[in-house]
């Protein structure tokens, strides 16, 4: 059970990683195949695309280290100090949460016909 558990543990944690690093390399391409979308000079662009990188991030690190404390310590259980740290960052999705509707309205508002 311990050994599956670690597996899984493994699994989420290098996922959440690798799509970190593949967004950004497929938002280049994106970017780069159809410039006409000027997806680089969207403020909605931009806020979502750090927001979603930002909880890759958060979601790697809880991974990894549920991960290492599994294999060190023979436990699962999430060291506090990480769910401190977690909760902190929460106020700063939420922050990104809230000025993405406006995001969206200014670069609307922006690049209307």
């Amino acid at each position: 059970m311990r050994k599956k558990l670690e597996k899984r543990l493994s699994y989420l944690y290098t996922g959440e990683t690798m799509s970190l690093i593949l967004f950004i390399f497929i938002s280049y391409l994106l970017n780069y195949t159809f410039p006409q979308m000027h997806l680089y000079s969207l403020l909605s662009f931009w806020t979502s695309f750090l927001l979603l990188e930002f909880l890759l991030v958060q979601g790697a690190v809880y991974w990894f280290v549920k991960w290492m404390r599994l294999r060190s310590e023979n436990t699962s259980i999430t060291p506090i100090r990480i769910v401190q740290k977690l909760r902190s960052l929460k106020k700063i999705n939420v922050g990104f949460i809230i000025i993405l509707p406006g995001a969206f309205i200014a670069d609307y508002v922006k690049w209307q016909p």
